[in-house]
């Protein structure tokens, strides 16, 4: 420091350099909370990645459940109709009972196939529905993400661009302080409370926790000769008006 400030002119300082860590600390608040938002959607973009995974492999299920259930009906019928063909060749009794009975058989086995398959089908639909609406839902949020990712670096690169000024503010406000007044400062910000500087209110309190100033330290706060630290909660204090 150049010239040696009054202690006015050392509390004006102070206040100012406490009020660029504000807007410091605000902006930089404002940057963390763009990080959620963005990782929200991610996760709701995995998710949505998982559930159409998953929708796919149930799919692939299901088409071999109808390529099986396919292969069984043609088989079925195929057999129903020799045996039917036999029907007509029989000889006897015996052989007719032995025809019904192998005929009933195929048929009921034809229809649990027919059943199965059917099934199959409608299953397929839905699935297929299923993740249609999934994929739709899909790109609906890949195209927000991308936008909302955009958005959020626009916004992100505007945020560091203030945190840089006003740190070069802050550190042109700093060169003007004594060195151990900012050591003094950085130390009581960096305590219990973000809050390093409060006034001697008219009723001789402290403006941040209204513990009392006693008479003697208020007087020498005024003449401001050096800082005083409240006994109560430890900030800087400095004359109110």
């Amino acid at each position: 420091m150049d010239e040696q400030l009054t202690a006015n002119e050392t509390f004006e300082a102070l206040r100012a350099l406490e009020q660029f860590d504000r807007e410091i600390a605000g902006f930089m608040q404002r940057l963390a909370a763009l990080e959620p938002e963005v990782m929200e959607a991610e996760g709701r973009l995995s998710e949505l990645g998982s559930q159409a995974k998953a929708a796919r492999a149930r799919i692939e299920k299901i088409d071999a459940r109808l390529r099986k259930f396919e292969r069984a009906s043609q088989a079925g019928r195929e057999t129903l109709k020799r045996l039917q063909q036999r029907a007509k060749e029989v000889q006897n009794l015996k052989q007719h009972t032995a025809v019904r009975l192998e005929t009933d058989a195929a048929r009921r086995n034809l229809e649990a196939a027919e059943d199965e398959l059917l099934e199959s089908m409608q299953d397929a639909e839905e699935a297929g529905g299923a993740l249609a609406a999934i994929e739709h839902e899909l790109e609906e949020q890949r195209t927000a993400y991308e936008a909302l990712k955009a958005e959020t670096g626009a916004r992100r690169a505007e945020l560091e661009a203030e945190i840089s000024v006003q740190r070069d503010r802050r550190q042109n406000r700093e060169l003007r302080l004594d060195r151990a007044a900012l050591r003094l400062y950085e130390s009581v910000r960096g305590g219990r409370t973000r809050q390093a500087l409060a006034p001697v209110t008219p009723d001789g309190v402290c403006g941040h926790c209204y513990t009392f100033v006693p008479l003697q330290r208020q007087a020498e706060i005024r003449m401001g000769r050096r800082l005083f630290l409240c006994e109560g909660c430890g900030i800087i204090l400095y004359p109110g008006d």
